[in-house]
């Protein structure tokens, strides 16, 4: 419910890393989150280093029905019949359903406790996975008690070993709205990591939306924000 209703646009890289940390692979990507919409929808685009089309994703949530995907890939692209939304993406830690945070959207989810994360108080969410989400068995989400921003979230497998960690490396606030910004993706058991290195964000107004609209170009976004100490 904190998240932007305008549609969120997003130009960022992701930068591959082994066990090391070393960057041994980058990519672009292109993300459009539409939140606010009816039905929530997010496009996803991955290229590589030149621009080739890697892997591509479209996807809608009508309210009280299945979600609605489409997955291409390949340069051009081709339709995936059957796609997985949690495999991952172009050889990258990430899959489809971290870049679109599909796990908010799961069911049956509990506040259970506080406690402190990146020097915040936060809220302790855990959401028990729906049928079909591969080894994830459920996710554990630590959510800022005031800004209400996603600082973290962990997967675990069906023994409670946390198996991925999305951690928030700093936010961006456009407006009185703060966003996600820089995300790493980490595989616990691998040790490898990808992160999601936002180079450009802005909220698209309607006037920007439409090119035969007249009126003034849409805000400039500020700089990269770090997480605020707690008050």
């Amino acid at each position: 419910a904190a998240f932007p209703t305008a549609p969120l646009v997003v130009r960022g890289q992701l930068l591959c890393r082994d066990v090391e940390g070393n960057v041994v692979r980058t990519l672009n990507a292109d993300i459009r989150l539409e939140w606010g919409a009816t039905p929530p929808r997010a496009q996803v685009a991955v290229a590589d280093a030149f621009g080739a089309h890697l892997a591509g994703m479209s996807l809608r949530r009508p309210q009280g029905r299945p979600v609605e995907v489409e997955v291409f890939t390949n340069d051009p692209p081709v339709r995936v019949e059957r796609p997985d939304l949690d495999a991952a993406i172009a050889g990258t830690d990430f899959t489809w359903s971290d870049l679109t945070l599909s796990f908010l959207w799961w069911p049956g989810g509990k506040t259970y406790a506080t406690e402190m994360k990146k020097t915040r108080l936060c809220y302790v969410v855990d959401l028990p996975a729906p049928a079909g989400s591969g080894p994830c068995a459920r996710m554990r989400l630590w959510v800022d008690a005031h800004e209400y921003a996603l600082l973290q979230a962990d997967a675990f497998d069906t023994s409670g070993r946390a198996i991925r960690r999305l951690a928030v490396k700093s936010l961006r606030k456009i407006g009185d709205t703060w966003t996600l910004e820089d995300l790493d993706l980490e595989t616990l058991t691998a040790r490898t990591r990808t992160t999601l290195r936002v180079l450009e964000s802005r909220l698209e107004t309607p006037e920007a939306a439409s090119p035969a609209a007249a009126g003034p170009p849409a805000p400039d976004v500020p700089p990269v924000t770090p997480i605020p100490a707690a008050p």
